[in-house]
């Protein structure tokens, strides 16, 4: 749901958070890959890679994956 994303991006944005928002797994998994966030809220029922898909991409990543929640 991107209005739902949108949203709480503008409240954590709001509370000072540094946020970026993909709408679809893949295009998550390559922001995540290039940001190295320390925390991630992922959607385990995202288009194209599912949230668990996303998940076990990063445990195989070679670094310490962020917190997802």
């Amino acid at each position: 749901n991107t209005d739902a994303a949108d949203s709480l991006a503008d409240l954590l944005a709001t509370w000072g958070h540094e946020v970026e928002v993909a709408y679809d797994g893949a295009a998550g998994l390559d922001l995540i890959r290039r940001q190295r966030p320390d925390v991630v809220l992922l959607d385990i029922g995202l288009p194209r890679l599912n949230g668990y898909e996303v998940a076990k991409a990063l445990a195989t990543d070679g670094y310490r994956p962020p917190t997802l929640v």
